[in-house]
């Protein structure tokens, strides 16, 4: 039996080999690498690649997540911005 008779079809993409989470751009599915077919492990715990994908996702997820709070706490700040000469009774 050779290793390509072990594979199944990849349960993330339905063996298509995209992802089709956003129909208007569809990328290569991160479990398969764009293949259709994963082995029994991967299958269960995904893939290399889909670990490395999934660790990228969280980064830049986390960094615009920051982004987008230091700019709402930027309009915070500027919208009870008390103009000068105000709290001196002029």
């Amino acid at each position: 039996m050779s290793a390509s008779e072990n594979l199944e079809i990849c349960n993330l993409c339905n063996g298509k080999g995209l992802d089709l989470d956003d129909i208007a751009f569809p990328d290569t599915c991160p479990k398969c690498g764009g293949s259709g077919k994963v082995d029994w492990v991967e299958q269960i715990v995904g893939s290399p690649q889909q670990h490395k994908y999934n660790e990228w996702v969280d980064a830049a997820s986390a960094a615009l997540a920051k982004s987008i709070d230091r700019e709402i706490l930027n309009q915070l700040i500027e919208s009870v911005r008390i103009p000068n000469g105000v709290l001196k009774g002029k």
